[in-house]
């Protein structure tokens, strides 16, 4: 979508281009929600594993707001670079973006958004972290 945009000359506004950051800013803040089927629903209301959600209630759980607070801050951060980007085009409505750098900005934006996620959502990662929490609360 980004390069049809970007070939009909749109994305070299600060002003789509930021509209465009703005969906997909939306679409981080509600993906924990979008995304959820309801064998997660029931395995982190009951305790139940599937292979999303391989722990017990607990753990589920804090696993299931854990990923929910790390996809609110990104969704945050990319609609806040959406808002930027569109009061930069309001204020300086003269100014354009070079050709395809909006499309290469979204590939980068969205690349690095993907590489983040798939290191702090390991499975590993996040029951450590809870266990040393859990760790830390017990002393």
């Amino acid at each position: 979508m980004a390069i049809v945009l970007e070939y009909v000359g749109y994305l070299k506004h600060f002003q789509i281009l930021g509209l465009f950051f703005d969906i997909i800013g939306a679409y981080y803040l509600a993906q924990s929600f979008i995304t959820k089927k309801l064998e997660d629903v029931v395995c982190e209301s009951f305790g139940d594993e599937n292979e999303k959600y391989p722990g017990g209630l607990s753990d589920n759980l804090g696993q299931s707001l854990y990923q929910q607070s790390i996809e609110a801050r990104t969704g945050f951060i990319i609609l806040s670079i959406g808002f930027i980007f569109q009061g930069v085009g309001t204020l300086h409505s003269s100014w354009e973006i070079w050709r395809f750098g909006g499309t290469g900005f979204i590939i980068l934006i969205l690349a690095t958004v993907s590489i983040v996620h798939g290191r702090l959502f390991g499975r590993d990662r996040i029951s450590k972290k809870i266990l040393n929490k859990m760790e830390k609360m017990s002393k």
